[in-house]
């Protein structure tokens, strides 16, 4: 009998898995739903982004073909645009931008790509459940760093241990935080992160997929503006 690899026994059920059966299973029973689980669009695709979609699969065949493992240059050259307009920040479109299948996979592949097994990734708790899971699937190990309203959601970067932080790699952060909403003020938790980062040499992986998503005038910060 085949059996999966022994690290997939480590990993926890999937949160978002479980919450759709519970939705399934009260909708069975007539009750009144609020799925609040995977964020999945409830309005369509605005009629301009269609129009563009029918104009390039009818009109540009080039778009057909495999385009360079780290993105098409068009596309590399509009994040950078879109980075220099949001963050003030200038970054090469050949060398510091790369395109994904989603961020899902990119996060996975970056824990495959510098986690040896037995090292550290330093994840918030809560977390988004890639953050875990792929440092799991890479045989890393996750120390957890809680995230409440004790600590305003900001992880505590000074309670690690030492032992841990020798065997770190990797130092998650992620705002507007997925699943809290937290918000980081202003860029000072961030300077901050960045120099505890150098200091202990950890890669910084700041995802920062809720950036647009904002209230109240309120406006997300990146990294890339910490010198």
């Amino acid at each position: 009998m085949l059996k999966p690899a022994r690290k997939l026994q480590n990993l926890p059920p999937y949160i978002f898995g479980r919450m759709k059966t519970l939705a399934l299973e009260a909708k069975k029973k007539n009750l009144d739903v609020i799925d609040l689980s995977m964020g999945n669009p409830d309005l369509p695709t605005p009629q301009p982004i269609i129009e563009r979609l029918v104009d390039t699969i009818s009109n540009h065949p080039n778009t057909m073909r495999y385009p360079q493992a780290k993105g098409m240059p068009k596309f590399r050259k509009a994040v950078t645009d879109f980075m220099k307009r949001r963050f003030d920040i200038q970054l090469d479109p050949e060398s510091e931008v790369l395109a994904l299948i989603g961020s899902k996979e990119g996060i996975s592949n970056l824990c495959e790509s510098y986690l040896e097994p037995g090292e550290f990734a330093l994840v918030p708790n809560p977390c988004y459940p890639v953050h875990f899971f792929g440092t799991v699937l890479a045989e890393g190990k996750a120390h957890l760093m809680p995230i409440n309203a004790a600590n305003n959601y900001l992880p505590d970067l000074g309670a690690i241990p030492n032992d841990v932080l020798e065997r770190a790699k990797i130092l998650f952060l992620n705002y507007p935080n997925n699943p809290t909403t937290a918000v980081v003020e202003d860029i000072k938790y961030l300077e901050e992160a960045v120099h505890f980062a150098k200091k202990h040499h950890l890669l910084l992986c700041y995802d920062n997929a809720y950036s647009e998503l904002l209230f109240d005038n309120y406006v997300a910060p990146s990294i890339f503006q910490v010198p």
